[in-house]
């Protein structure tokens, strides 16, 4: 995809030709980075999930048409899904990466802002439906349950320790946020209406 990216623009307060490359370097760094984090550009390397049995999780062993098939495998036995942030990245990505592999959805998860039908997107509860809030499931677990989360890959580190072979690293930062995310559901479905 680095190819078909938009060209950046230095920041046109910049007069210097050292720093305005400096700049350009810097917002180039910035938008590979963010591919990851993108439906269109990014590729899904695990599928994590908690159920009845505990969190675990579906590894991109090479083919990430066969993860995306294993997964709708696993969401067509549910009727109900939970997530955190899973309005703006994990559902928006999943769809994305299904119709480029075109793996026809086995189920249909909700996705509209303010309801709360088949799915439950635990930090839109949490945050009144402000996706511009801070607060990531760590912070929001810390506080509400005030167990420490331990050590905590960041979203966008994930790239990173793909490239350098850490992905059990990956997985298990997967199902630790699964288990993290359904902790705080049950915890808060008692106090909001869902």
């Amino acid at each position: 995809m680095i190819p078909f990216l938009p060209e950046v623009e230095p920041d046109s307060r910049l007069k210097d030709p050292i720093k305005i490359a400096a700049n350009v370097a810097d917002k180039k760094e910035k938008q590979v980075a963010e591919l990851g984090l993108n439906p269109a550009t990014a590729a899904i390397c695990c599928f994590g999930f908690f159920t009845e049995n505990g969190a675990s999780h579906i590894p991109n062993n090479g083919s990430e048409t066969q993860l995306i098939r294993d997964a709708w495998g696993v969401l067509s036995g549910y009727n109900h899904f939970v997530t955190f942030n899973g309005s703006s990245f994990d559902i928006p990505i999943l769809l994305m990466r299904s119709l480029k592999h075109r793996i026809r959805p086995a189920v249909k998860i909700d996705n509209r802002k303010y309801q709360v039908t088949n799915h439950t997107d635990v930090r839109m509860i949490l945050t009144n439906w402000n996706q511009m809030a801070k607060g990531k499931l760590p912070f929001f677990y810390q506080i509400l349950t005030g167990q420490d989360p331990g050590e905590e890959i960041e979203g966008s580190d994930v790239q990173g320790y793909w490239d350098a072979g850490m992905k059990d690293d990956i997985f298990r930062h997967c199902e630790q946020d699964c288990k993290m995310t359904w902790e705080l559901y049950r915890l808060i479905k008692s106090y909001y209406i869902i």
